[in-house]
């Protein structure tokens, strides 16, 4: 699927539904005729209005409207997304680059690899990550490594042109704020073989020789760990297609590492740069954000 704009067939159905029994209950020009598959026969429009609905969810709210599940449980992914280089918006892949990356993840029956390792290590690597994590095509591995790109590397932390809610008078401190994260904290880390015994960071438990061990050079080469042990200080997942950042030389997603930093809304999920915001029950939202989550009516009085 594409991002934007096309949607997960149950995700857009449900949205049909709820644009069918809105338009059932608030039409002042009498009922609304309903097939038994929940088609609208008497108005033509009632499939724009349940698209509209659809983008609906996805432009404000991090949680459906519908059926408040998280956003990434509809599964509006990018499939070509196979190099998180493309996500993070960093130039130095060239369309061959991407494709090679692409071809070799797909040939080697993987959603991704850890680069620069021959197909043999590759196995060996995997072998080291819990199974339901491993990004095998078409296993529940793939969809939780998806799911990670979404929740780890939220687009509107990586770019301005991805959120909705910063005012033009905090641009400069956005981007001060994504340079100065992309200049000292945020790198793709890499896996290697082995030549000696060394220790892994997270568990203590011995690397041995010719295992494969992951290497985050924000944090210099003498630090490595298991393939399963490269997670999230915060969240404990394993940190998606190698993808960190460093803060007080803890590893972090680019999610939790920004909240270091920055609090996040609650509400439309973007990092709040204004001076301004409410904050309730441990959690923040930016002040016209703070709603029912039901009805959507202000909470802020």
């Amino acid at each position: 699927m594409k991002a934007r704009g096309q949607y997960n067939s149950r995700a857009l159905s449900r949205e049909r539904h709820l644009a069918v029994r809105r338009r059932s209950h608030h039409s002042s020009r009498g009922s609304l005729s309903v097939s038994p598959s929940g088609s609208d026969v008497s108005n033509p429009d009632w499939e724009a209005e349940a698209i509209t609905a659809a983008e609906d969810f996805l432009q404000y709210k991090k949680t459906c409207s519908g059926c408040k599940c998280p956003r990434e449980e509809h599964e509006v992914y990018h499939v070509e997304w196979v190099n998180v280089k493309e996500r993070l918006g960093f130039k130095a892949n060239t369309e061959p680059d991407k494709q090679n990356s692409r071809d070799r993840s797909y040939s080697e029956g993987y959603a991704w690899v850890p680069p620069g390792l021959p197909s043999y290590k590759i196995e060996q690597y995997f072998r080291n990550v819990p199974a339901a994590k491993v990004p095998k095509l078409g296993t529940a591995g793939e969809k939780y490594r998806d799911k990670q790109l979404v929740i780890q590397l939220p687009k509107q932390d990586l770019a301005l042109t991805y959120c909705k809610h910063v005012e033009p008078a905090h641009y400069s401190s956005y981007e001060d704020f994504v340079n100065a994260r992309n200049e000292i904290a945020l790198d793709i880390a890499y896996a290697k073989e082995v030549t000696a015994t060394s220790v892994c960071t997270k568990c203590k438990e011995a690397i041995n020789t010719e295992d494969i061990a992951i290497l985050a050079p924000k944090l210099g080469d003498q630090k490595l760990w298991h393939p399963g042990c490269f997670v999230c200080s915060c969240c404990d997942q394993l940190l998606v297609d190698l993808t960190y950042c460093v803060h007080y030389d803890q590893l972090y997603c680019e999610r939790h590492y920004a909240e270091q930093l920055k609090p996040r809304c609650t509400a439309c999920d973007e990092l709040i740069f204004s001076g301004e915001y409410t904050k309730a029950m441990n959690k923040d939202w930016h002040s016209g954000h703070f709603c029912c989550w039901q009805c959507d009516e202000s909470l802020t009085g």
